[in-house]
């Protein structure tokens, strides 16, 4: 909740309390009394409605952003100015570090991330599911950078878990994320190329946001990178590279490029 819509709801509770007092006190006189009463609680309803939806709007405006134009700096920087101006339960300022552990993972600032991961371990099992799946798929990002295979599947046996126990609208989300992540464990993994090839050709083949086109690319030039099919990863490596947004598989992607013109020389 943010701070001026915290104090708002703070100041229509009071003023909520006092027109309820005055009601029952007949401290205006009762015409008018009847007139007021109803006419400010309306008022107050409105004014928190349209705040949170403000809230919200300006939340998705941050989130849809960065999967248009996948600058993770620019979305480090506005969520955590949007933070700042948020009042948070302990549970959520959790589940929002995990957020900004997944950012700097995209940012290549596993240092942070991982800082920010291990501040959380000892709440893990109070989590609801929702966050414990995100606690660990943010770790599985961070154990793709270096190449902890076993960790990975540790943690993406956990997420199947909680795939499995969840229900509706929620569960065909997490299968959608859950088979991505178990796609990227293959290729830590050098397991299953072809079927990790699958599940990126697919999300290409769909009307996706440009974030997860533009992994999606990434990872299909690192398959045919070990599949050694290098003419085919040029061309992966080469469309992402050349976005030149602000994340940090350009870099890789431009360091992948240097080793095949390296490898095609010969």
């Amino acid at each position: 909740m943010k701070k001026n819509r915290f104090w708002c709801f703070v100041i229509s509770l009071l003023a909520m309390l006092f027109l309820i007092y005055a009601q029952f006190a007949n401290i205006f006189k009762q015409t008018k009394s009847d007139i007021v009463f109803y006419l400010l609680m309306i008022l107050i309803i409105i004014l928190n409605l349209r705040l949170r939806n403000n809230e919200r709007r300006q939340f998705v405006t941050i989130m849809s952003y960065y999967a248009m134009n996948c600058d993770a700096g620019k979305y480090l920087h506005d969520l955590t100015e949007y933070y700042k101006k948020c009042y948070f339960t302990k549970q959520n300022k959790r589940y929002h570090s995990m957020i900004l552990a997944m950012i700097n993972i995209d940012l290549g600032d596993f240092d942070t991330a991982k800082k920010l991961l291990l501040s959380l371990k000892d709440y893990v099992d109070n989590f609801p599911d929702f966050q414990k799946y995100t606690y660990y798929r943010a770790w599985t990002g961070y154990y793709y950078e270096f190449g902890e295979t076993e960790r990975f599947r540790v943690l993406l046996e956990e997420m199947k878990k909680i795939v499995e126990r969840a229900k509706g609208k929620l569960q065909l989300q997490l299968i959608s994320n859950y088979n991505l992540v178990e796609a990227k464990y293959y290729v830590c993994s050098n397991i299953f190329l072809d079927e990790a090839k699958n599940v990126y050709q697919e999300v290409l083949s769909l009307n996706t946001v440009p974030i997860l086109r533009l992994s999606s690319h990434y990872y299909l030039g690192v398959i045919y990178f070990k599949k050694n099919d290098y003419n085919r990863a040029l061309e992966e490596f080469k469309y992402v590279a050349c976005s030149e947004k602000n994340i940090h598989i350009v870099e890789k992607s431009k360091k992948y490029l240097n080793i095949l013109s390296q490898l095609l020389e010969k």
